[in-house]
């Protein structure tokens, strides 16, 4: 699959991270940069890497494209659509830790989400997270109705994915 790797960093990391967060994308100009900036502020001072993927989708690659980010923020453009399991395997190989958390670009992450789970990896080899609806601001005490299992926001050891091949490449709507 062609893939074009965006460089506008201001550093690079040189350590081992202790994640690697994926984050497929597709038409997204209106959430990523919450997204992406709720990743780092949960993830601030740790080690960690978030990989961006960009499914053939010209309006979100113009929008990320000039931005610049930390070095162990990397954007990943694929020049064809060809849906978000194929660019979560894909990542999946090109990250740098054994412990991987797939992340939704239209979702935002909770401060003390990432700690937690550094800490949990330690224990579990998959760990899925709970989905929170918000009302208003991402205030904790502003959700509403029950929290249920967010299916495509999990956490993984990379190992044990790579072992089971990974995602079906399939298409969705």
């Amino acid at each position: 699959m062609d893939k074009l790797l965006i460089f506008n960093s201001f550093c690079l990391v040189s350590l081992k991270p202790k994640i690697s967060i994926i984050v497929p994308t597709f038409n997204n100009t209106h959430y990523i940069d919450e997204c992406i900036s709720s990743l780092m502020e949960s993830s601030s001072g740790l080690s960690y890497e978030i990989l961006v993927g960009i499914d053939g989708c010209q309006k979100t690659y113009d929008h990320l494209k000039d931005k610049v980010y930390p070095g162990n923020i990397k954007i990943f453009y694929f020049k064809e659509n060809r849906g978000p399991y194929l660019i979560k395997n894909t990542l999946a190989n090109e990250s740098s830790s054994e412990d991987i958390l797939f992340f939704d670009s239209d979702d935002v992450m909770l401060k003390p989400s990432i700690p937690k789970l550094i800490g949990l990896s330690k224990k579990y080899e998959v760990t899925k997270f709970k989905l929170l609806n918000f009302v208003g601001d991402f205030d904790i005490s502003n959700t509403k109705g029950k929290s249920i299992f967010a299916e495509g926001v999990f956490h993984i050891k990379k190992s044990l994915f790579l072992s089971m091949n990974g995602f079906e490449p399939w298409m969705c709507a």
